[in-house]
């Protein structure tokens, strides 16, 4: 029989050996309690301004930055990263939006978001997202799904894949950039996008195309796509409007839109084009070749 120091030596090895998971913690705005600082990996259930008190911005996380479970009778929710970056180790989710309480949950910067698996992510949760920087992601920046949310002046910078993945319906989309990605700058797909701003968005140097749109009854305006890997402006739409884009010096096609009952309306002097489908009220741009002048 073996003594029992043997069994305790091994259950405290196995103990040793055996990987620690720590339960999420509720941060931000908790009623009864006050404002809780965040860490990696927590569950913020209330309004949140980041700070240098909070630990998710001494380091990078393993796994998972800030898990946002607003309650549904919550109104108002707001996180603001106040200047401060999120940074993680290529897993992960940098900020995982599973819901946004009352009225969808905004997010402000400045701030940055950086080197996750996915930058900031949310479906059917957010109202808008605005003034946050998401980079060095190992595959997209933003990736949002919902009705009339709002993203501008963000910026997608150097991510594996994608810079921002948006869909759904009356989603607006204003004055945000999209450089060096690995692929597409722009993925926009749904209903009724406004893709338009008094700053125009921007998309340069990705891996594939600067933008592509699909769907129908989109606006695409002051939109520009300039030294992409692949194609400038990408768009199969329907009863969609696609007014004075700047392509211009990308691989492939600086403006290729295929689809019916649309208009294009003043492209870029000299940019290759190609046009597919029938248009508005007969109007459609003269086609130009790559290399065309």
């Amino acid at each position: 029989m073996r003594p029992l120091a043997y069994f305790l030596g091994a259950a405290a090895l196995l103990a040793l050996a055996a990987p620690r998971f720590v339960a999420a913690r509720a941060c931000g705005d908790i009623d009864g309690v006050g404002a809780v600082p965040c860490a990696c990996g927590d569950v913020l259930v209330g309004s949140r301004t980041l700070s240098p008190t909070d630990p998710i911005t001494r380091g990078p996380c393993d796994g998972d930055g800030l898990i946002v479970r607003i309650p549904p009778s919550y109104p108002g929710a707001t996180l603001n990263l106040g200047g401060q970056t999120i940074s993680g180790l290529g897993r992960g989710i940098g900020i995982h939006v599973q819901s946004g309480g009352a009225d969808q949950l905004s997010i402000t910067g400045p701030g940055v978001v950086r080197a996750f698996d996915v930058g900031v992510l949310g479906s059917g949760t957010i109202r808008t997202v605005e003034d946050i920087v998401s980079a060095d992601h190992r595959t997209d920046g933003f990736c949002l799904t919902g009705v009339g949310f709002t993203v501008s002046g963000c910026e997608a910078r150097d991510n594996g894949r994608t810079g921002f993945v948006l869909r759904g319906d009356g989603y607006h989309v204003a004055g945000n950039r999209a450089v060096g990605n690995g692929a597409d700058g722009f993925s926009l797909t749904g209903r009724g996008a406004v893709v338009a701003g008094t700053v125009v968005n921007e998309s340069a140097a990705n891996g594939a195309h600067g933008m592509t749109i699909a769907g129908r009854n989109h606006l695409v305006r002051d939109v520009t796509a300039t030294g992409n890997h692949a194609g400038g402006l990408r768009a199969r739409i329907a009863r969609s409007a696609v007014v004075a884009p700047a392509t211009s010096a990308n691989g492939g096609l600086d403006l290729s839109v295929a689809g019916h009952d649309s208009s294009v309306d003043s492209p870029t002097r000299g940019a290759s084009i190609r046009l597919r489908g029938t248009w508005l009220d007969g109007q459609k741009p003269t086609e130009r070749g790559k290399g065309s002048r």
